[in-house]
């Protein structure tokens, strides 16, 4: 992987006390090496790898995921899925509903020049849809988003433990 293919670097200073905080400093040896092993390690599994870009929002680093076999990526947002789409990719999968006509219509213009699946939760977001989606397939105990359908959880769930001397009730496991 070449990173210089994907990134345009410049020049900050010569030491680190010249830089202006706060600053992000990635070593992005350190990028590829993560991003190669994880995806050699989702196709030995025969999984098909959509990275979220939640965690860097840059198209760059998008671009070096699928170079290395992602099929495409996921994002949370529109916004994202169009600032994505601007920088020329061209799969994506949208895990949040867009809600109302201005969404709607965005998403729409969207899905005409990227393939882009996108989650719909509901009945209602699936008949609001520019595309026709068709239901999930049924999959015992799940709802169409794949969270836990409140039959499945009811008998699941555990009860807490009391809390330790000094520890607030409201502490989280």
């Amino acid at each position: 992987m070449a990173f210089e293919h994907h990134f345009s670097l410049e020049a900050v200073g010569d030491s680190f006390a010249e830089l202006q905080t706060p600053v992000p400093l990635v070593d992005i040896a350190v990028v590829e090496r993560n991003i190669r092993k994880w995806q050699q390690r989702c196709t030995k599994l025969g999984l098909a790898n959509r990275p979220h870009i939640k965690t860097h929002k840059l198209a760059a680093l998008a671009q070096l995921q699928l170079d290395e076999g992602a099929p495409g990526i996921t994002v949370q947002k529109l916004s994202e899925a169009e600032a994505m789409a601007k920088a020329g990719i061209s799969d994506m999968l949208l895990t949040f509903n867009a809600v109302g006509r201005p969404k709607l219509e965005r998403l729409a213009a969207l899905a005409r020049t990227i393939q882009i699946s996108v989650v719909a939760d509901s009945a209602l977001s699936r008949k609001a849809s520019p595309k026709p989606v068709s239901p999930p397939a049924a999959t015992s105990g799940f709802s169409s988003n794949a969270t836990p359908a409140p039959t499945a959880t009811a008998s699941s769930r555990r009860k807490r433990p009391s809390p330790s001397p000094g520890q607030s009730k409201e502490c989280k496991e």
